[in-house]
């Protein structure tokens, strides 16, 4: 599984004992919500999920968690990887001890009824609660989230950068069915891409595109373009500086959106222009 960032605060080097407890958590999304738990005591949210006993399978986990916490019932053929964020720091229940923590983060879908939770006395003293919250909501919460508690505050700020990477994925919910890029796989690499200065502003590929091979449109790079004024690309291109659209921070826009769906070769610009896209994220995220 790929790894989405870790966390590591370096405090363990005199350490002589690890202790590990690997977890799975749930992304589960219902009618443009997503499913959180929810401390009415401490006011944060998390994703529903907990530790993976030893020798059991991480989708097994997955799913007896996601039941125990909030109810949920994972459909396994559902279950899809996102990524999976590692966590170090010395132990604040051992003395002596560096505690470890690989978290499992997967995509899944959900049956439509909802049991009654088993909770834990930590789960109980918390008061967990299922909530269907909009994820602006859940990250504007979690951070503004602190807790003097050590182990609560790298919790929460660690899904609040999940959360984060999340909200910045839902961009591809508006350009690719959201199974597809989840559940299918969005492999940015294996997307056929060329040089931009082989691409219109929109993406597309001119030597297949069939608006330029019938005369339609002259190329959005020929030396002299003057459909500025009708081209929605090739203007809001050149009033924001940027190369293509998969460099806007506002990608896809509802234009846009419609226009790759229009056909093959569309496809494949929203294709390509996502891969853009999502790279650009990851090189704004890791300069932070």
């Amino acid at each position: 599984m790929k790894q989405l960032f870790e966390i590591d605060l370096h405090d363990y080097d005199e350490c002589t004992k690890v202790f590990r407890r690997p977890s799975a958590r749930g992304i589960i999304f219902s009618e443009g919500k997503i499913a959180l738990v929810y401390s009415r005591k401490e006011k944060y949210y998390k994703f529903p999920g907990g530790g993976i006993k030893s020798g059991e399978n991480p989708k097994t986990a997955l799913v007896r968690e996601v039941r125990e916490e909030v109810g949920l019932t994972v459909i396994p053929e559902s279950i899809a990887e996102f990524g999976s964020v590692m966590r170090r720091h010395k132990s604040n229940f051992e003395d002596d001890t560096l505690f470890e923590q690989e978290n499992f983060y997967y995509v899944c879908a959900v049956e439509n009824e909802i049991a009654e939770q088993h909770l834990d006395d930590y789960e109980k003293e918390a008061e967990f609660s299922l909530q269907f919250a909009d994820i602006d909501e859940a990250i504007r919460v979690n951070d503004a989230y602190s807790s003097a508690n050590l182990f609560d505050h790298i919790m929460i700020k660690r899904e609040l950068r999940v959360l984060q990477i999340i909200r910045e994925a839902l961009i591809v919910q508006q350009l690719l069915p959201y199974a597809y890029v989840m559940n299918e796989g969005f492999d940015a690499d294996s997307v056929n891409t060329k040089e931009i200065n082989q691409l219109g502003f929109c993406g597309v590929d001119c030597s297949v595109c069939r608006d330029y091979l019938d005369g339609k449109c002259p190329s959005c790079r020929a030396t002299e373009w003057t459909n500025s004024d009708i081209c929605h690309p090739v203007k809001c291109c050149q009033d924001k500086g940027i190369s293509v659209c998969g460099h806007c921070n506002e990608f896809p826009c509802q234009m846009m959106s419609d226009f790759y769906q229009e056909s093959d070769s569309h496809r494949q610009a929203g294709k390509r222009m996502l891969q853009m896209h999502m790279r650009n994220i990851d090189k704004r995220r890791n300069q932070t």
